[in-house]
């Protein structure tokens, strides 16, 4: 069975070290990544950055640098950014090495890779991180340039006249060596570079190049600047008057909350008549940004009564949504709506009437909301079948609904069903049950004993068969991820290439995320979009175990304990998972609990929760099966928390239908 690739790569490895990349497109094979297409990438590994000679693999020259036509090769691009130019530099450097000039090569394919190092305009310490990273290394950094090419690079980003192409290059500079100078000049050349590409319909341009101008000028602690530009995105905001299609004046207005600046009843207004607009267009996400921005004004204002407005307001945004999604078909969309919005108005005081209709209203949509499930079976080896069906059951659907079809591409394991077989197993091939074992870690370490499946103790052979449901539940994961999550997180990231707004509405007045700790849910989802999964999952899995701890306190469950010296302590997911098992599933149900038992804490399992906050996990782990599925699992957790209510209504049908059978 092979690994997913990307619909649009072809099966080309890089190697450890350095390769040339064709193509825009990354993907992931077990620990391998594969590209394809014709762009000409070049991708440098970062566990390799010196050469044999110990410079850095794509160093070039003041002289060899400036000599390039530059100017020339802008001309050629299609738009005037980074992204497109990379494009044309790539193409220029393989026109070099087809004329076996390596070093006028090197210097193209340096500035193809630096125009698309990706940018993060709102991270003023790390504002560029890579395009790759992997199990073996990542893609190059301005933080790899030796000290000579960097130069080379500031002296290009002081001459050359494209203000977008200048800002890159000196914002890079600014990273390596620090250069005031250099950042002051960046910082125009991004304002010029915004005003250039500012169109409503294409937000992220301006807004981006704007806010990256604004932080790097308060990080070089120039306040006349940092106003001059909070100026500009005032006037942008009032000159729009909440008219933008989508999100510039969302964003921007966020930005001027965040720095203090604007005034409060001026800038309620425009978000007022943002939320209005985008509400006429039943954008719902986008009323939500507004209406944020709009709390947000108001308790600056000091305006207690206008806060509890706009909270309402965020809440009932919610229900209408539910509403749009009441018809045969949209169920399981209106159940997660009203999940949200009971939990916005539990979270507003006085609202104890709504939250009980809106809570109705929400146990008569889950009663509709099963059949509307996605399962998909195979009985053959060959699994290339349910990739296709897995790629169309997320293609071509707006992000929320894409999103929603990843996190029921695959249902949480069955562990009725796993018992069953794990016991046919074990009569079949009862000589491999006979015996115990051992299980042990890459350093050779004794982590888990296999206890003998034959035996008279009644515990011990129920411990035996545990432990053979466990080891048949991790197997499973390799097919599960390779044939439905992969090919569905990458048809999902190819077509909406999702942001950290579109996590943050997901994971605001969610039942499984404490308030106070949904930005950190929503990084650690991005990351798993953009592949990063150490971070991920290092992030998740804490959180993870906090949100249980949650809510079983919400349910009345004590989850603080008092040792012998007085002091406190929260409960650890050993306790959770022992002795509050009950409590949890009667919340979460019994499937669900057992599955984080096999993912984070039985030993006989990935154990990933102890790997990881001992610091056991190896980078190479965190892209495995387990772990893969683990990102999945929590997802899951957070988009359905309406498959958690399901267990009542599964138990009553089942008995409904016995009832019927004996009857006939």
């Amino acid at each position: 069975m092979k690994a997913e690739a990307h619909p649009m790569t072809q099966n080309r490895p890089l190697s450890r070290k350095y390769s040339a990349m064709a193509g825009n497109e990354i993907v992931i094979a077990t620990n391998t990544w594969i590209v394809g297409g014709n762009s000409g990438y070049s991708r440098y590994m970062a566990n390799a950055a010196p050469t044999n000679e110990g410079s850095f693999i794509l160093s070039t020259t003041p002289e060899i640098l400036l000599a390039l036509p530059v100017s020339e090769a802008l001309a050629e691009s299609e738009k005037p950014e980074c992204w497109n130019y990379g494009q044309v530099f790539f193409k220029r450097a393989k026109e070099a090495e087809a004329g076996a000039n390596t070093e006028v090569a090197t210097a193209w394919r340096l500035l193809g890779d630096l125009s698309q190092v990706t940018l993060e305009h709102s991270d003023p310490n790390e504002p560029f991180r890579p395009i790759v990273i992997t199990a073996d290394g990542r893609s190059i950094l301005p933080s790899d340039l030796d000290e000579v090419t960097a130069g080379a690079v500031h002296q290009l980003g002081r001459v050359i006249d494209d203000v977008e192409l200048s800002a890159r290059l000196l914002d890079i500079t600014w990273v390596c060596l620090r250069d005031p100078d250099a950042a002051r000049q960046a910082v125009q050349c991004y304002i010029k570079a915004a005003k250039r590409l500012f169109r409503p319909k294409e937000w992220i341009d301006y807004a981006y190049r704007i806010e990256r101008a604004l932080r790097l000028s308060r990080q070089l602690r120039d306040e006349a600047l940092s106003d001059t530009i909070l100026r500009v995105i005032e006037q942008k905001v009032l000159d729009l008057d909440g008219s933008d299609p989508l999100y510039m004046t969302a964003n921007l207005m966020g930005l001027l909350h965040e720095f203090r600046k604007g005034d409060p009843d001026l800038m309620s207004q425009v978000a007022k008549k943002a939320a209005k607009s985008a509400e006429a267009e039943n954008d719902f996400d986008r009323v939500r940004a507004h209406l944020n921005n709009l709390l947000a004004w108001r308790r600056t204002a000091g305006d207690q009564n206008g806060e509890r407005d706009a909270e309402i307001a965020i809440a009932h945004s919610y229900e209408q949504q539910a509403d749009c999604h009441s018809g045969k078909g949209g169920e399981l969309l209106a159940a997660e709506f009203l999940e949200q919005a009971h939990e916005a108005y539990r979270n507003i005081s006085g609202m104890h009437v709504k939250v009980d209709e809106i809570y109705e209203r929400l146990r008569e949509a889950q009663k509709y909301a099963r059949d509307s499930l996605q399962e998909i079976r195979t009985d053959s080896i060959d699994v290339s079948e349910i990739i296709k069906a897995t790629r169309e059951c997320v293609a071509g659907k707006p992000f929320r609904d894409a999103l929603l079809a990843l996190a029921t591409i695959t249902r949480p394991t069955d562990f009725s069903k796993e018992t069953v077989n794990a016991r046919e197993l074990m009569k079949q091939f009862p000589f491999q049950s006979l015996f115990g074992g051992a299980k042990i870690d890459d350093d050779g370490r004794v982590i888990a004993h296999r206890t003998p499946a034959i035996s008279e103790d009644k515990n011990q052979a129920e411990q035996a068969l545990w432990e053979r449901v466990v080891e048949q539940v991790s197997l499973s994961y390799q097919v599960i991820v390779q044939a439905q999550i992969v090919p569905a997180l990458n048809q999902l990231t190819f077509e909406h290439s999702p942001s950290l707004r579109d996590m943050r509405d997901l994971v605001t007045h969610n039942p499984f995320v404490p308030p106070g700790h949904e930005e950190l849910f929503a990084k650690a989802f991005i990351a798993g979009f953009r592949w990063n999964f150490p971070e991920a999952l290092s992030i998740l899995i804490p959180q993870m175990e906090n949100s249980l701890r949650y809510m079983l306190e919400r349910t009345g469950v004590e989850v603080t304990k008092r040792d012998k010296h007085g002091l406190q302590s929260v409960i650890q997911m050993g306790t959770i998972l022992g002795d509050c098992k009950d409590q949890l599933e009667q919340i979460i149900g019994e499937n669900l609990t057992k599955e984080l038992k096999v993912l984070f804490s039985d030993q006989h399992g990935p154990d990933i929760r102890n790997r990881v906050a001992h610091g056991l996990m190896a980078h190479d782990e965190f892209f495995s099966y387990a772990a893969i599925y683990a990102w999945w699992f929590i997802l899951y957790l957070c988009i359905n928390p309406v498959h958690r209510r399901f267990r009542k209504e599964e138990k009553q049908r089942d008995k409904e239908a016995s009832t019927s059978e004996q009857s006939v």
